[in-house]
């Protein structure tokens, strides 16, 4: 009788140790759903937003990590590096700011926000030559944009 009642107390301690690694598997399991489901955490465009706030408030170098956090979210996000272009100038890193405004033109061609940006930094930077044709595919872009929503293109 006695190794019964020993098998019995080990067969209790066997089945709480499986117990609490399946309660630990299931917990770890629920929290990384929880910590890496999008529901639950910010999205690019909200990431955008928050650097906008902060870019209208002046704060730039806040303005950049938000930016930095909705390109990692989304690379291809075209005005999060355009607005980040922007605080990077504000906030002095024109080589930066540079980087941000080619990757715009890059991803859309046709943006003359981009081009007339590119153009201050390059005035600031002191080339002349570059930011006059910056300043010039800006203003051809924007003629063209305009003429096609007179046309309904829009």
């Amino acid at each position: 009788m006695v190794g019964t009642v020993e098998q019995l107390d080990r067969s209790k301690q066997n089945f709480k140790t499986k117990d609490m690694k399946t309660i630990k598997l299931l917990f770890i399991t629920l929290l990384a759903l929880v910590v890496y489901n999008p529901i639950w955490s910010q999205t690019a465009h909200e990431y955008y937003n928050q650097g906008n706030k902060h870019l209208d408030q002046k704060e730039y170098t806040e303005s950049i990590q938000s930016f930095d956090a909705a390109i990692e979210l989304n690379t291809g996000f075209s005005k999060a590096f355009l607005r980040r272009g922007v605080a990077k100038l504000y906030n002095e890193e024109y080589f930066g700011a540079i980087e941000d405004f080619d990757k715009v033109i890059e991803l859309e061609p046709d943006n003359y926000e981009a081009y007339w940006y590119r153009s201050k930094v390059k005035e600031i930077i002191g080339d002349t030559m570059g930011a006059n044709k910056d300043k010039t595919v800006s203003e051809n872009l924007l003629d063209k944009s305009k003429d096609e929503e007179d046309l309904g293109f829009d």
